[in-house]
């Protein structure tokens, strides 16, 4: 016999029979209760809180859920929403469309004829915000005064959507809320802007805005115009906490508070890529202050960590709060170059870089964040800023001044200790073409305008210290430089280094304006420059080097304007002059002397005793020319050489980077101390008495080849002044005769008639 005594079957079937009871008596009441009949209340109360009206023209219908305890819901589809401030007969641009909706009703208030709802699924939603022309946001129509102020001895309950004298902003909560396909349309017609975010799903429990922490979940697109086919997709996930954040009075607290974050940006553009974001995040509504605790970005090769507040200076009452920032940032890259060309993909721009056949650049950077943040303008600022690119250390401050429709302003001052530009910036491979293809690109080059207007971008106030910089061979030490550019022209350009044994100052303004073309004005020296070592340097062809047309120390200063927006354009355009002083320097062109002493020679009917440098060397050489749209004129041209003075004129052409030098060459003595120290040739000896005659002699060729360049005694100058010394000479005899004469007979005449010069 069982211990067990039998259960009734009646204490069975009570339970079953309540619970028929109640779901049959919730199915009689919701069929006793036309749903359509709560659309005037639903529609009144939407505009006594808001200030919207609705039109919710397809039918409302009843349901009920029996998956556990028994839940009615109310159903409403095609939901049109407009601002209140026109009527509906004057076809009030439509604010928002809702296709479907639903809302979960709680039971208790509903036998009592309330309507309130506990959960809440939209699907379907189209909402514009628009900018006018003049400026007027239409969302500012909703009307605040029909928002009610909150009572403190107010519970929290959930929405109802009966009288709303009864019920504030912060009441409304949700057991579940559930969006999905709404899409939030920004146009600015003013600024021409436009922005959609689509929330493809989103879902919350306990959702309310009293300040209690629910989970949240989210899948949300963003593009920044309606054809865009690879939007932004955000995945979402938080502890959301809302304090009154519809809530108008301001002084309640409104707070958004966003716990142990974790959101990820996809963009599917050609090639997926990621940003991760993770920690909390907390924002006032009142006095916009806020707060990012432990807050990381990454990306594949990056990661930012940031600690910032924001705390308000004026009173959360002030119409332009003004929020001062304070906290720090650290970022870590293994490859900046690969995070530039992630950023240029994001913005559907072609990359400049070659990812693949280029070496990771490590960035490292540590500062202290500061700044302001108002109505009118947003100071930000990087201070103590300790940061390593590769093994290049820099410090200083970073400073940006942000104005609405203006154009940026960033300032800096960094310190750098030493830079390899060589690891960083490629050698040209130009060189490794043919010269045809050098010469075209070269063209192409010259003739392509320069982008300048990337400085309409911002006006920028730049100062840098470079203790050591070094590219292809160069190193260039003590930099220092300061550039100032204000609505896109360059006002201050200051350079000062030193490089090649030599030290540098370059003063440059560069004036852009849209009536005329851009204005440069370069005021530049170098002192003590290694002409040799530049050449060299610069010379980055294939080809075996040819010696440089000078060598030498040069001292030399620019004065120079152009106009236009190419290098081609600069060069045509050039004005100006240019002084400069060599010293101990060599013409590789030729030896002038040895020219010289040539026609010396040949006069005389002798012959040079030894070989002669195929080089001209000059002690000391100064040099004046005038530029005028880009041809330039030698005017003044001296040199002291070995056993000569010379003085003369010229011309050069930077397009074809021709020469032509015309000088004279003054017999000061016979001795060449740079070769042997003896007569320099018996075989061009002067008779101290005839040393004004004045040797002329013509050198053209290419500035860039001295193999290119050659001298040679002109014939028809030496023969005017020989004409002229044989006058003196022979009284007698009339100039036209003697240029009979200086044909065939040169030698003769000289040999009868000016022996005592050559002797």
């Amino acid at each position: 016999m069982s211990i067990m005594k039998k259960v009734p079957l009646k204490w069975l079937t009570l339970p079953l029979l309540a619970l028929a009871t109640v779901i049959t008596s919730l199915w009689l009441l919701l069929l006793s209760v036309d749903a359509n009949n709560f659309k005037p209340q639903i529609e009144s109360t939407i505009y006594d809180r808001f200030g919207i009206q609705l039109s919710i023209d397809g039918p409302l219908n009843w349901s009920i859920n029996f998956n556990g305890l028994p839940t009615a819901a109310l159903q409403l589809s095609n939901i049109n929403a407009y601002l209140a401030d026109k009527p509906l007969s004057q076809n009030e641009p439509l604010f928002a469309h809702i296709s479907h909706l639903k809302l979960g009703i709680a039971l208790k208030p509903l036998l009592n004829g309330t309507l309130a709802v506990d959960r809440l699924t939209v699907d379907g939603v189209d909402l514009n915000l628009q900018i006018n022309r003049q400026g007027q946001k239409n969302w500012l129509a909703i009307n605040a005064r029909h928002h009610q102020p909150l009572s403190n001895e107010r519970s929290l309950e959930n929405a109802s959507l009966g009288d709303p004298s009864n019920h504030t902003l912060i009441d409304f909560s949700l057991d579940t809320l559930h969006l999905s396909n709404v899409k939030l349309r920004y146009k600015d017609d003013q600024q021409q802007n436009f922005h959609q975010i689509h929330i493809n799903d989103l879902k919350a429990n306990t959702f309310n805005l009293n300040g209690q922490a629910f989970l949240t979940e989210a899948i949300i697109s963003y593009q920044q115009n309606p054809q865009e086919l690879s939007p932004i997709e955000l995945k979402l996930r938080c502890d959301l906490s809302l304090m009154g954040l519809l809530q108008p009075s301001p002084d309640y607290p409104r707070t958004m508070t966003l716990r142990d974050l974790e959101m990820t940006l996809v963009a599917s553009n050609n090639k997926a890529r990621t940003i991760a974001l993770q920690g909390d995040i907390t924002y006032r509504l009142n006095d916009h202050a806020f707060v990012f605790d432990n807050f990381s970005l990454k990306t594949k090769h990056s990661m930012i960590n940031l600690q910032v507040n924001g705390i308000p200076t004026l009173g959360h009452d002030q119409l332009t709060p003004t929020i001062d920032l304070t906290g720090k940032i650290n970022v870590n890259s293994e490859n900046v170059v690969a995070e530039a060309t992630n950023i240029e993909h994001w913005m559907d721009q072609q990359s400049r870089f070659d990812v693949e056949n280029e070496p990771p650049i490590a960035l490292s950077l540590e500062a202290v964040v500061s700044g302001q943040l108002d109505a009118l303008s947003q100071r930000l600022s990087l201070v103590n800023l300790k940061a390593y690119l590769d093994d290049t250390s820099i410090k200083g401050t970073i400073s940006a001044l942000i104005k609405p429709n203006q154009i940026n302003t960033i300032s800096s001052l960094l310190d750098i200790d030493r830079i390899d530009l060589s690891r960083y910036l490629k050698p040209s491979i130009i060189g490794k073409k043919t010269e045809l293809t050098q010469q075209t690109v070269a063209r192409n080059f010259i003739s392509t305008a320069l982008p300048l207007t990337v400085l309409d971008r911002a006006n920028l106030l730049l100062t840098t210290h470079i203790d050591s910089l070094i590219y292809e061979g160069i190193t260039v030490s003590k930099i220092r430089s300061g550039i100032e550019v204000n609505d896109g022209t360059i006002k201050i350009f200051q350079v000062t280094a030193e490089a090649l044994q030599s030290t540098f100052d370059i003063d440059a303004k560069l004036l852009r304006h849209q009536s005329i073309k851009p204005q440069l004005t370069i005021n530049a020296s170098a002192t003590g420059l290694d002409i040799a070592a530049l050449l060299k340097t610069l010379d980055h062809s294939s080809k075996t080097p040819a010696a440089p047309l000078v060598s030498g120390r040069l001292n030399l200063t620019n004065n120079w304007e152009m106009t236009g927006s190419s290098v081609g354009d600069w060069q045509a355009s050039l004005n100006g002059n240019s002084k400069a002083s060599i010293q101990n320097g060599r013409l590789y062109a030729d030896n002038i002397e040895h020219r010289i002493c040539q026609a010396v020679a040949e006069i005389r009917q002798t012959k040079l005793s030894h070989a002669w440098p195929s080089f001209t060397a000059l002690k000391a050489s100064n040099l004046l020319i005038d530029w005028r749209r880009g041809h330039g004129k030698i005017t003044d041209f001296t040199a002291d050489l070995e056993t000569l003075k010379i003085a003369g004129s010229g011309t050069i052409d930077l397009s074809t980077l021709q020469f032509l030098l015309d000088v004279n060459g003054q017999m000061i003595g016979t001795y060449h101390d740079s070769i042997n120290d003896y007569l320099s040739d018996p075989a061009c000896a002067v008779n101290a008495e005839y040393q004004t005659i004045q040797w002329p002699v013509s050198c053209q060729g290419q500035l860039n080849n001295a193999e290119a360049a050659s001298c040679h005694i002109n014939r028809q100058r030496l023969s005017d002044q020989l004409v002229q010394l044989a006058k003196k000479q022979a009284k007698t005899r009339v100039e036209d005769k003697l240029k009979e004469k200086l044909g065939d007979e040169l030698k003769q005449l000289f040999n009868n008639r000016l022996e005592g010069l050559l002797r």
